[in-house]
């Protein structure tokens, strides 16, 4: 009986081990923050190494978050994106569209510039955070066709005029965090 018990542990932890070892982001999620980083001006800074599973632990677990459950517990997808207080100073890249799998997006406090684009419509976010940023123009009517959004949080920007009634669009929101900019 002991010897089944041993064996029986021994095979539970070879098993979550291995899986947890083998399981590695998928490569088209890879090349996606590559071209992410690029567009953001992060490509140069010294933690972004892509020689490196972004899913792996180390720096990157600080911005990125993955569920490795996929294909039998062998491919990843991002889950969570947090770039925060990094002094970007761009518009927001499309690119993050084809993240299919990702849940949350932490924009906060950076340079952002420009508005919310409209194809980030598609996008199944449950939580989006861009507060403190230098995002303007009126209202983004993109926030008001994402769907799954439990979150939002765009305060301090440069966002004008009225909020849109196509925000009863957000059925599942929980929480709106704004402040309209009136200059």
């Amino acid at each position: 009986m002991k010897t089944l018990l041993y064996f029986s542990i021994s095979l539970i932890l070879y098993s979550q081990f291995s899986f947890t070892q083998s399981a590695k982001l998928d490569t088209q999620e890879v090349k996606v923050l590559k071209q992410i980083w690029g567009k953001l001006g992060l490509e140069d800074k010294n933690e972004w190494d892509f020689d490196k599973d972004p899913c792996s632990p180390g720096r990157w677990q600080l911005f990125v978050v993955c569920d490795c459950s996929f294909e039998s517990n062998t491919t990843c997808r991002v889950t969570q994106i947090s770039i925060s207080s990094q002094n970007i100073s761009t518009s927001l890249p499309t690119e993050f569209t084809k993240l299919q799998h990702l849940q949350i997006l932490d924009l906060r406090f950076n340079y952002l510039r420009g508005t919310i684009p409209s194809e980030w419509a598609t996008m199944r976010l449950s939580n989006l955070s861009l507060m403190g940023n230098r995002l303007s123009g009126r209202f983004p009517t993109t926030l008001t066709r994402m769907t799954t959004l439990l979150e939002l949080d765009i305060e301090a920007n440069r966002f004008s005029g009225p909020i849109p009634k196509e925000i009863a669009n957000l059925k599942n929101l929980d929480m709106l965090y704004e402040i309209i900019y009136i200059p």
